[in-house]
């Protein structure tokens, strides 16, 4: 009989993608899409650009703007040649010769002048002079940027007719949350054209709320990133802790457990150490114990059907830094005029405030740590008393911040909560005025 898997003698010699001269098959009378083969199919799904370099896209005005991609990354063929980034923008020409350790490419742009006239942004990959990869952004204006953190779910917020230069990025993916950084995408995917990739589009909403006001003070385009966690019924918001990066969770003392947790995974820590230590020591238990057990028993110690063995890291159970694996980690470091945290109850739910101030510190150092920004304004919401009785304040935040005391907090759902969502859409028209007065 046949072998199941398919296979070809070609001049009675096994054909292996080693041995076929030609790179792919040859079929009479069929012609071979170029897109299906060599290197631009080799390294398609490779993010050449970031997450917020799409068409449309709306850059700071004022600022040095860093502009970056990936050179190599897990879905991507490996470089076997002498590999260049070619970069151009509004007259700026660049390459970048790719060494044998780089991942990434930057250029920093000098600061510009607000415009709406539209730019285009191309970038290539050649490998021994053969292009590789290639992705061209249109219609890109200057402007002020906000970037917006939510950690709330659906509010409803009527923004009018939207309008061309008010534009927003937004998360198209499902998740919003992952427990290792998302450094080129918040979407599955880091094909430019896959559909749950972010794009710039008309902003609605908070968005929209928000952008319309900045554009009426300015004068200038308005470009909002809107980064929010998923609503619907069993909607759980995550703690401060899940916007902040591992390794700045140390500056919080109430998650330094957290901060432990993460860093054992971090090779270099005093944490992994410890944990490469447990790690060790625990398989010395099941061959010394576990596997005895099984032999002299017949059954497995655990009850599990098939038994268990050690895993590295299996004691780390923090969500913390989930949200700004995904929503943060792929935007830095990004040029922002300013930074906005919308808490939401979760925020608060579980200590009723007491950590609310050192956390909400640290995940504003965090931020301003990671956005290539020149000293942007920070707003953050803050529950009242009556939502969290035993609220605190951060103590310091360097630069320009605001903190805006809220009343209530607004109620996720359908039908039932849609007065309820209409309301707290109102006092957030309240927040947005109250940072542009602030800002602007």
């Amino acid at each position: 009989m046949l072998p199941a898997t398919p296979f070809i003698l070609y001049d009675h010699t096994l054909v292996t993608q080693s041995t076929w001269p030609e790179g792919h098959l040859k079929v009479d009378g069929a012609v071979v899409d170029p897109s299906t083969t060599g290197l631009l199919h080799e390294h398609r799904k490779l993010p050449i650009l970031s997450t917020q370099f799409r068409d449309d896209a709306v850059l700071q005005a004022g600022q040095p703007v860093v502009i970056w991609g990936a050179v190599r990354n897990e879905w991507s063929a490996p470089i076997t040649g002498a590999a260049v980034v070619h970069f151009s923008f509004d007259g700026i020409t660049k390459t970048i010769a790719v060494t044998p350790d780089m991942k990434e490419w930057q250029v920093t742009l000098p600061p510009m002048e607000p415009t709406a006239d539209p730019k285009t942004l191309k970038v290539s990959l050649t490998i021994d002079g053969e292009l590789a990869r290639e992705q061209a952004c249109e219609n890109i204006v200057i402007g002020d940027v906000w970037y917006v953190g939510a950690s709330m779910p659906d509010i409803k917020i009527d923004a009018g007719e939207p309008q061309p230069n008010v534009r927003m990025l937004t998360r198209k993916a499902k998740r919003d949350s992952f427990d290792r950084p998302s450094r080129f995408s918040v979407s599955v995917s880091t094909a430019a054209d896959n559909r749950f990739g972010s794009v710039w589009e008309p902003a609605t909403g908070f968005s929209g709320a928000l952008g319309k006001r900045i554009a009426a003070k300015t004068g200038k385009p308005v470009g909002i990133v809107f980064m929010q966690v998923s609503g619907g019924k069993d909607v759980v918001d995550p703690s401060l802790a899940g916007w902040i990066k591992g390794s700045d969770l140390a500056a919080a003392p109430s998650l330094a457990d957290d901060y432990a947790q993460l860093m054992s995974l971090e090779p270099g820590t005093p944490y992994y150490e410890a944990a490469v230590k447990r790690y060790v020591a625990a398989w010395k238990t099941y061959w010394g114990e576990y596997v005895p057990e099984i032999i002299r028993t017949k059954a497995v110690p655990d009850g599990k059907p098939w038994g268990s063995y050690p895993t590295f890291g299996s004691d780390v159970t923090t969500k913390a830094a989930e949200n700004y694996n995904v929503m943060v980690e792929s935007l830095a470091p990004g040029s922002f005029k300013g930074l906005i945290f919308l808490a939401g109850p979760g925020t608060v739910r579980a200590d009723e405030g007491q950590f609310f101030g050192e956390q909400m510190e640290a995940l504003a150092n965090s931020w301003k740590k990671q956005f290539a920004c020149q000293d942007p304004f920070f707003s953050y919401t803050m529950p009242s008393r009556e939502l969290a009785p035993k609220i605190t304040a951060p103590k310091g935040i360097p630069g320009q911040s605001q903190a805006i005391e809220i009343p209530k907090w607004p109620t996720p759902g359908k039908t039932a909560a849609k007065e309820a969502g209409k309301e707290a859409g109102d006092w957030l028209l309240g927040v947005i005025d109250t940072i542009v007065a602030e800002a602007y």
